[in-house]
């Protein structure tokens, strides 16, 4: 009886060290299988939004990825998905627009797009992150905005660009007589505070009146480009003996005169800028000429008076065709003049010649 306890207790013993090697076994084997690599990932394995990017009416959905070895990884990955929503949002132009009015080619609409998407970009408020994901590599985020709430902060922060806008245009109204200068500049802040809707209508009341902001304000920079005269004698000739020989001339737009605008002055040779006065008049010094100069072409800079940092500006700016204005300078024939006078025993007689 003792003896086959024993041997029972024995059989036992051996079962579970056999066991144990066996379980010993399968664990080596577990920890060396291999890690998850890049090679091992295939696309059955990528999330369905990392493959394609949702559809819906109700939300623009965008996404991003990063390289896990830049430090701002998830920042960059939420910006590229936010530029992709700002992609999603359609630019439709009315045929009451400015945009509509001034574009000749697709260079200011490309423009103004790219002007919206880094716009959108940085100010897209109320988006959500729906989902993450990542590898051994990169990093994926998916961002969602609804489109109710794109569209009530986009009337909201039109409104608020209108009324910015119509302050520099009444401004610039205001000016328009008595300072030019300043009312160009004017003119163009009202269109750099509403360019994000230049595409659209920009109807606003103004001096009890309903006016399409944007276009008014191309009108009138353009108005005053289109009439700017120089008022100049057609031919001069200089005394360059005399240092007050200046050619002078007066500057209007719209029959006002225009005080402090800049112009270039050309002569053939050499450019000289010089600033209208404050009565629009322009006095240009023709000591300053190279001698052989036959004409000076005078050009007004109207562009210099936008002060404003908008490309779009900027291109309406360049659009406008500003006239130039030539004087032309004669020959300058040095005169002699020879009195002779006789004298006899000192007395002092009447000239015998004048040549």
């Amino acid at each position: 009886m003792k003896l086959t306890s024993v041997t029972s207790i024995l059989l036992c013993l051996l079962f579970l060290i056999s066991g144990c090697k066996s379980s010993g076994v399968v664990s080596q084997k577990a920890l060396s299988q291999p890690k998850l690599s890049k090679s091992t990932i295939t696309v059955s394995n990528l999330p369905e939004w990392v493959k394609s990017k949702p559809i819906s009416t109700v939300y623009y959905y965008g996404k991003g990825n990063a390289s896990l070895s830049n430090k701002d990884y998830q920042s960059v990955a939420k910006e590229e998905a936010l530029s992709d929503i700002a992609s999603e949002i359609s630019v439709l132009i009315s045929s009451n627009s400015v945009l509509h009015q001034v574009e000749s080619n697709r260079e200011f609409y490309e423009t103004y797009k790219n002007t919206i998407r880094a716009s959108t970009t940085k100010k897209i408020e109320g988006h959500e992150l729906v989902n993450t994901w990542q590898d051994n590599n990169q990093y994926w985020a998916l961002y969602r905005l609804s489109k109710a709430t794109y569209v009530k902060q986009l009337e909201k922060k039109k409104a608020l660009a209108l009324s910015k806008a119509l302050q520099a245009f009444t401004l610039a109204e205001n000016q328009l007589k008595t300072a030019p200068a300043n009312a160009y500049s004017n003119y163009c802040r009202c269109l750099e505070a509403i360019e994000n809707y230049i595409a659209e209508d920009t109807k606003i009341n103004y001096d009890n009146k309903n006016i399409d902001l944007a276009n008014s304000c191309y009108a009138k920079l353009q108005s005053m480009a289109s009439t700017l005269k120089i008022v100049l004698p057609k031919k001069v000739k200089p005394m360059r003996l005399k240092d007050a020989t200046r050619l002078e001339g007066y500057i209007y737009t719209n029959n006002i005169l225009f005080p402090n605008l800049p112009v270039d002055v050309f002569d053939g040779y050499k450019h000289l800028q010089i600033l209208s006065d404050s009565e629009g008049k322009i006095n240009i010094p023709l000591l300053k000429t190279h001698p052989n100069t036959k004409s000076i072409i005078i050009k007004p800079l109207l562009s210099l008076l936008n002060t404003t940092n908008s490309q779009f500006v900027k291109q309406i700016n360049e659009k406008f065709i500003v006239s130039k204005f030539e004087t032309e300078i004669l020959p300058n024939i040095l005169s002699l003049y020879i009195t002779t006078k006789e004298y006899n025993l000192g007395e002092n007689k009447t000239p015998i010649a004048d040549s």
